[in-house]
């Protein structure tokens, strides 16, 4: 059941031009980037503070992986598109549970991939430390945990599932904008550990980043125990 209901997720996301556009723009972006990189002279590097220096990559790459792969989530209408077929998921058998993850699996399984290339890419280019490709990949994935099941709290908070174009929805809902407003907020606040912890104290860098990850780790956990709680009783409610 949980596969069914993923695939018809994908389904939907690759059914879609607008939806592909406006919620997989981050994968591009990400993935572009990592592979700009190597067509710029290491010259330019050098002169940007970048030769050598596995930190300063780190320190730049963050945000920017934070930003590409937080800014738009399918979570944030993938309750909304049922739209007036809502009724057939909630009258199949599936627990609610159910549903729900797969909307976040979906959205998990478009990202994760492109930051883990992202990753390898951009390791391979500054030939950065096994430390630092580690928490290049691991930090922004738990924010991308966060920022998934955020989207679908305020999509089960601001759904919109009497529309009739689906552009509507996807651009112009409430959900979309809290969604994406408050994901560059958190993307501002999840880089500021990086200048004012894991730079100054550099000599500890993995200790401090284990932690930040551990504390991001925490933060998802928290959203989908509200997922889990508020989430199944807010979506058993919803007008079918």
């Amino acid at each position: 059941l949980f596969g069914a209901l993923l695939r018809k997720e994908f389904q939907r996301f690759t059914g879609s031009a607008t939806y592909m556009l406006n919620c997989g723009i981050g994968l591009v972006l990400l993935l572009g980037i990592a592979i700009a990189s190597f067509f710029i002279g290491d010259d330019i590097f050098a002169q940007a503070g970048f030769a050598n220096n596995g930190l300063m990559v780190f320190s730049t790459a963050i945000p920017l992986f934070l930003f590409f792969s937080t800014l738009t989530t399918t979570t944030s209408v993938s309750v909304s598109l049922e739209g007036h077929a809502l009724w057939i998921l909630k009258t199949a058998p599936v627990p609610t549970t159910t549903i729900l993850s797969s909307k976040i699996a979906a959205n998990l399984l478009l990202y994760l991939p492109a930051q883990l290339v992202a990753t390898i890419l951009l390791t391979i280019r500054f030939g950065l430390n096994v430390q630092y490709a580690l928490f290049l990949f691991l930090i922004p994935a738990a924010a991308l945990g966060i920022t998934t099941a955020l989207g679908l709290i305020l999509n089960l908070a601001f759904p919109k599932l009497d529309y009739d174009n689906e552009t509507r929805v996807i651009k112009q809902s409430m959900s979309v904008f809290l969604s994406t407003m408050i994901n560059i907020l958190l993307t501002i606040v999840f880089s500021v550990p990086l200048y004012v912890l894991l730079i100054p104290y550099a000599p500890f860098f993995t200790l401090l980043a284990f932690a930040y990850f551990l504390i991001l780790d925490a933060v998802a956990a928290l959203l989908c125990y509200i997922l889990r709680s508020w989430g199944v009783k807010k979506f058993n409610v919803l007008p079918a």
